[in-house]
This record gives C-alpha cells, structure tokens and sequence, in this order.
C-alpha cells in the first residue's frame, strides 16, 4: 500500500500513520502558502483563512501524495485514525477543500475524485524552508514557550481545539478520559501559593464534569517537582490531557495563561490567556476554570446517558427566591417585548437584573441567576449592564462571560449546556460543537424548552428543517400557553422545509392566539415575501385590517405590507421609499419593538431590499447582518426553499459574502448536502 508519514516528503511510501499538524512543514499550493502547524492559507496578495483541523489534516494528506490518488480508507487511517465515520464526514471535509480551491486559493490547486477510488491533489507542492513557521520539539523549553505574548496565544485558542486520543486505537479511545492539572508556574510578584491555589480550582471544577476523571492534587503536586516531559507525566499518572499554566503580575492586575498537552504525542492542542485588572487571584480562578471546563465539556466528554450524570449542584435556600423572581422577570420582559411593549419590558429586564443580583450576593454560584445575567447580555435588555448599548459583538463577549461562570458552577447542568450551545451558533459558529452540547443537554433533560429551541434553531441553519420541526412540535407540547414566544419556531422550520401551506396555517393559528401581534404578523409577511407571493400579502392585509384590537405596531405594518405586494407586482418605488427611511433611523444596536435584534433587522431588511429590486442595497446590508452574526431567515439561506431575487442571488459580490468566512464555507457545504433530504414527506 502506497503511503507517507508525518516526516515524510510529498510521495515517500513507507507507511500510513495519523497526521500530527503540528510536525507538519509548511508548503505552497500556487499563490497560496500553507501552514499546517497554525492551520493558516496565506494568500500572496495578503488574504488569510484559519481552517478546521480535519480540513487541513485532509489537505497535508492529498499533498503528501504528490498528484496520486488517495482513497477514502487511506483518508481515514491518517486524518480519522481509523474510526468508524459516515461517508457524509469525508464528502463534507472535501466539499469544504474544493470551497477553498474556489475561493481564497482560486486556480492554485484542484481537487480530482476518481469514482468509487479516491481523491487527488492535481497542483504540484513544494516545501517551503522556513523557520518562523517552524514548531518546536515537543517538550521543548515548554514553559518558556508557555509565556510568549498573548496575542499568539489568544490567536490559538481561537483557532485551536483538543484534538482527543487523534492517534489512538479505537479501544483506547472508548475509555474515559483522564486529565491531570499541574501546578501553575508563578511569575513575578503574584501572591504566595496562588500557583498550587489555581491549579486546585481549576481541578475542582473539572472534576465536577461527568464522563471524564480527574488525577488528585496529591499526585499532581508529587510529580510536578520532577520535572518530567509531558509523555512521562502521562505514563505514571496514567493521563491523557495534561493542563500546564503559569500566573504573572502583569501592570496592576494578573494573568494567566493556560495549555493542554495531549501526553502521548506530547503536542500542544489549546492555548489562552485570561486575565483580570486587579489583583483577584479567585476571578482569575473563575475566568482560566470557566474556560477549561468549556473545552473539556465541548471537546473531551462523550454523550453521557442521565444516569452517568453526577447530581446537580445544591441550589441554596436563601437565594432560591430572587433566583425564581429573576427569572419570572426575564420571561415577562420578552413576553413584553414580543408584544410592543417596551416601557414595561424595560421595567422588568431592571427587576431581573436585580433579582438575579440579589441570588449571587448569596450564593455566587447560582447557575440559573447567571443565565438571567447571560440572557440580559446577551439580547441589550439591562441598562444596569449596559448604561451605553455596546455593539454585538461586546454583547456576545459579556455573555459568554457568564455562561462560562455557570458551567464553571456546574458543568453538567443541562440550562448551561444549552447556553454555551447557543452561544456557539450564535456568536462563533462552531455548528459540531453547538450540536453535541445541545444533545447532551437533552438527555439530561428532555423537557428543557431552551435546549428544544437551540437545537430547532441550529437544524434549521444546517438545512436540517424537518430533524428541528420536532423539537419545535415538543416545545408547542410542552408549553401550549405561550405560543408566541416560541411557537414561531414551528411554522418558520416548516416552511424552511418546503411546506408552506401547513406553515401558513400554523402561522393563523398564532395570531388568532395573538391578533395585536406585529412579531407574528411580520413573520407571516416575511413567509409571503420571500416566496414571491403577492397575493399572500393581499389577503395578509385583510386579516390585519380585521382586526380592531391590533396594537400600532400591528398597525404599522399594514403599510409595509401593502408597498411589499406593489413591489412584487412590478411597482417597487414606494417600497423602496419606506426601506430607506427606516434605514436611516436604524442604529443597529438596540432591540425594535418587536423582541428581534437589530442585527437580525439587518438580514431582514437585506431580503425585502432584493425584492424591492434594489441588490446593491441588499447585499451590503447582508454583508453588514453576517459580520455581526445574524443569519435570521433560514428559509433564504443559499440552498433554502425561498432564494432570494435572481438579480441578487447571481451576483458575483453575493457569492463572495459566503466564500470570505471559513465558517461560512462550512456552513454553504453542510447546508448543500443536506439539501432536499425528505422534506415535505416528514412533515406534511
């Protein structure tokens, strides 16, 4: 069998072993240089795309084989290691290559299958010599490499993730993983035995995950004075993942900075840096473990069944009331707000913010006070949080922050999960990540409507409408009194999955339930725009003019509604007209009176901007939504059942929108191959 190594040059022919990006050189594809060890294509003209390990792992091999073919298994042994995967994995991983050959390495290089034989890399590669690109020898000089600057380090937690037992038999792999935690190395004038008092935090909150094992502090601080090589720690401690750190006084405040060394291959898979402005060595404590306890839950920890679960954490007594009043706050400020009402909704995201406040003044740990704190953040709603609106992208900062202290608390608490999940399709777009998270958080609690709506949500976005309609169905089960808040789900995933008459009549179903309305109204109104259907907007109009109870914002769109139906009958000036005045009153970032974020206003008003004929205006507001993260509509996402206007959706600029983002990319490649899968039969 013809083969290559990690040390091998393109077309050596020894044996086929697991790809190990680190050790791997860098080379050239045309114009385009390639850095396994960062994970980074660097486009001569100065163009750069971080990839996913898989991708990249799938590129080295093809290139190591210097123009022969590859075959799928040869493909799996290396990047795989051998598991077991779908066919749909490998399709997907060499989707997403041909996506890069198209796009930032456009005539560099092409991707050649051969049916039922393999895959071939047809652009001649050369090694590039250079040294700054270089990795270190592993063990080399660790702690050194340890403290370089934070930007390289916060670069690489970004980029970065534990790639878990890569190099292992599918035996070894099944077992529950072990991580050990060293003691952190202090630097500089941090106070005495914050070293040992960090990594014991760290540790604790590690071990409270269930699925993984954690080795004591005794044999931890016993075996640290050695000073072994990572390979030896995890021989004798019998650990997978070890986690070295070190603490630096840094200005007036500290920081720490953290890394995971898989101890077979001795190879750095995640690095960060957090740090705090005073000098708290405890809210350093909660921001490094918060952190870690994300990257084990997310990349470490199988599916665990409920019964493998450890209890969830003690609630406390005394903070159990302002816990439930923080929370019975929050519903009602989005009920509020969903409705039109944003005085009072104000009012009670204030009494959420304060009731919350009060939880952790007894109890600092109160998960479910900081997931009001997270929810506040994350959607603008508290002026106690926010005395000037930030803009998403701090939002999705400051929530996350939260999240991370509740996971910290307890990382196997379902709510959590869900909220680190949600954060993950919202502001990252880390769609495997966000998936399992939320399967995990489900079989904790089936009946978590949070997680129900996440994951509907994120099937949706992945063009797996029919999958999301039943969470959709669980929740309209679940919670049959509150259909506005969550029951929009339902209609919006079914008529992303191509069933729009059964979406229109669950859609009349709401507002019916809810005739002031205008979130529902203005969802019925986006379902009849985007399919090009005028006279679905007439008889719209009719059922809002009906109804004499209709708050002004119901009102308000009657209008829009009316200039949207001209504008699909030929007639769009007084359409566009109304478009660009509300533009220019827009801030994009503060909520509307509707409940939605500006942001997704932003991907909203991009749609009804191509049908108003205008697709300069439409994809530049669709630029501006998918730099701040929003992909609202899912039905007119590329591949959906609801396209946007041929003038928009041919241009070469609305193309290129959803080439400049490898997360995107991945997303275009998920969302074309589930395209079409059974739709209509699964639902209708």
């Amino acid at each position: 069998m013809s083969s290559f190594s990690a040390s091998t040059s393109p077309g050596d022919a020894s044996e086929w072993r697991q790809i190990i990006l680190p050790k791997q050189p860098p080379f050239r594809l045309g114009e385009v240089e390639v850095e396994p060890a960062l994970r980074r294509m660097r486009h001569d003209d100065g163009r750069e795309l971080v990839i996913e390990p898989r991708v990249m792992e799938v590129m080295v091999a093809l290139w190591h084989a210097n123009g022969a073919l590859v075959s799928r298994q040869d493909l799996l042994d290396c990047c795989w290691a051998g598991r077991t995967v779908s066919k749909d994995a490998v399709n997907r991983v060499i989707s997403q290559i041909r996506g890069l050959a198209t796009g930032i390495a456009a005539g560099s290089f092409e991707i050649i299958t051969v049916n039922k034989v393999g895959y071939r890399l047809t652009t001649a590669a050369t090694a590039i010599p250079s040294a700054r690109s270089a990795p270190p020898e592993p063990g080399a000089n660790r702690r050194h490499a340890l403290l370089l600057g934070a930007g390289m380090l916060a670069a690489s937690a970004m980029a970065g993730g534990i790639a878990y037992f890569r190099g292992q038999p599918t035996d070894q792999r099944r077992k529950m993983p072990t991580i050990a935690v060293m003691p952190f190395d202090e630097r500089g004038s941090v106070p005495d035995f914050a070293g040992p008092g960090m990594a014991r935090e760290v540790r604790q909150a590690l071990s409270r995950i269930g699925g993984i094992r954690v080795i004591s502090d005794a044999s931890s601080l016993q075996l640290a004075q050695d000073k072994l090589q990572p390979a030896e720690l995890g021989r004798r401690l019998g650990a997978d993942i070890i986690i070295f750190g070190s603490l630096t006084r840094e200005g007036g405040g500290l920081t720490g900075r953290a890394e995971l060394v898989e101890a077979k291959t001795q190879t750095q898979e995640l690095s960060f840096v957090e740090a705090v402005a005073g000098p708290d060595v405890m809210a350093l404590a909660d921001a490094l473990a918060g952190r870690l306890v994300e990257e084990a839950i997310t990349r470490l920890v199988p599916l665990a069944s409920p019964a493998q679960l450890p209890p969830r954490r003690r609630l406390d007594p005394r903070a159990y009331p302002h816990m439930l009043k923080a929370e019975q706050a929050f519903l009602l400020t989005r009920s509020l707000r969903v409705g039109g009402n944003v005085a009072v909704a104000a009012a009670q995201a204030e009494e959420a913010f304060d009731q919350a406040m009060a939880a952790l003044a007894i109890d600092p740990n109160d998960v479910r006070s900081l997931l009001v704190l997270w929810r506040l953040a994350r959607n603008g709603w508290s002026q106690r949080l926010y005395a000037v609106q930030p803009a998403g992208a701090d939002r999705a900062s400051a929530a996350t922050h939260y999240v991370r202290r509740a996971l910290a608390a307890d990382p196997n608490d379902p709510a959590a999960l869900a909220a680190l999940a949600d954060c993950y399709r919202r502001y990252e777009w880390r769609w495997q990540d966000a998936e399992a998270l939320l399967k995990r958080a489900i079989a904790a609690d089936p009946g978590l409507l949070e997680a129900r709506w996440a994951y509907g949500t994120l099937l949706g976005v992945l063009n797996r409408a029919p999958e999301g309609v039943s969470h959709a169905e669980e929740i309209h089960l679940l919670d049959p009194t509150n259909a506005t808040l969550r029951g929009y789900l339902r209609p919006r995933l079914t008529y992303a999955a191509g069933v729009k008459t059964v979406a229109l009549r669950q859609y009349d179903a709401l507002l019916n339930s809810d005739p002031a309305g205008a979130f529902i109204t203005r969802e019925i109104y986006m379902t009849h725009l985007t399919a090009g259907d005028a006279s679905g907007l007439d008889r719209l109009l009719g059922t809002v003019g009906k109804q004499p109870s209709a708050k002004a914002d119901a009102r308000n769109i009657m209008g829009r509604i009316h200039a949207a139906a001209e504008a699909l009958r030929g007639r769009p000036g007084g359409f566009r007209d109304l478009l660009d005045g509300e533009m220019r009153r827009t801030t994009g970032e503060s909520p509307t009176s509707e409940g939605r974020i500006d942001n997704d206003r932003l991907f909203l008003a991009a749609l009804e901007f191509g049908w108003a004929g205008d697709a300069v205006a439409s994809i530049d507001l669709l630029g501006r939504a998918l730099n701040a993260g929003s992909l609202n509509w899912i039905a007119s996402l590329p591949y959906g059942v609801s396209p946007l206007p041929r003038a928009v959706k041919d241009d070469a600029r609305f193309t290129a929108l959803w080439r400049r983002d490898p997360r995107l990319m991945e997303l275009m490649s998920i969302r074309r191959e589930n395209l079409g899968r059974g739709l209509a039969r699964t639902i209708a």
